[in-house]
């Protein structure tokens, strides 16, 4: 852990609920996307007291197959409403989070 707090499981929430955010909140779909708040620039990079690895390991892997059925069940020209209100499609989405840095499977 970093002074800051961020530890490698907070970044692996932190990939799970922009899995979630990216995909699932951007196409109407259910999601479980951890609320990030303003208490600092690393604050959704810390884990809550009584939150396991086991219990974050668990989330991103729930968040990974619901944003795959995102990608297998929409067609290229399907639209969503990205999280700053833009009107996107499926391509844009994952052209901008690949160039972002999130690793593409």
């Amino acid at each position: 852990m970093v002074p800051s707090g961020m530890s490698l499981i907070g970044l692996v929430e932190h990939l799970g609920s922009a899995e979630h955010g990216w995909l699932c909140d951007t196409f109407g779909r259910d999601s479980e996307a951890v609320a990030f708040t303003d208490n600092g620039p690393d604050a959704d990079g810390r884990i809550v007291p009584g939150k396991s690895a086991a219990d974050v390991v668990a989330y991103y892997c729930r968040a990974r197959t619901e944003a795959d059925e995102v990608i297998y069940e929409l067609d290229l020209d399907d639209v969503g409403t990205a999280w700053h209100g833009a009107t996107v499609t499926l391509p844009w989405v994952l052209t901008r989070w690949w160039r972002s840095g999130v690793s593409c499977r």
